[in-house]
């Protein structure tokens, strides 16, 4: 394989938007370029950048996947009570190509009616 080949596989990061008032992260993402300032979100995105943390770079989208699931368990998701990250999914499926049901449409509504 290529070095140019072997560059694009890592081009993967996993991230985290903090609250303000204490630093805790409410919400974990895989992305890639500029995917963590993307203000075409679910969840909004800090306009402080300092709040915006890449806990790692360079991974394959796989172990990107893999990563982002990790830290959801950890941190638990507020949708489910398990926690405290407003994540809705439990990480690693990605939304390329996805048509969100009403269900998850409706929980999405409900997280921006409640900010």
């Amino acid at each position: 394989m290529g070095k140019l080949m072997r560059n694009i596989m890592y081009i993967y990061y996993v991230y985290a938007y903090l609250r303000k008032k204490d630093n805790t992260p409410y919400y974990i993402g895989k992305g890639r370029g500029r995917r963590a300032f993307d203000k075409r979100h679910a969840i909004s995105v800090p306009n402080d950048k300092s709040k915006i943390v890449f806990y790692q770079i360079g991974l394959t989208e796989n172990d990107a996947f893999k990563l982002e699931r990790a830290y959801i368990k950890l941190f638990g998701r507020k949708d489910i009570g398990t926690g405290i990250l407003r994540n809705l999914s439990d990480g690693g499926d990605g939304v390329a190509g996805y048509i969100p049901t009403q269900e998850i449409l409706d929980k999405i509504l409900q997280t921006k009616i409640k900010k």
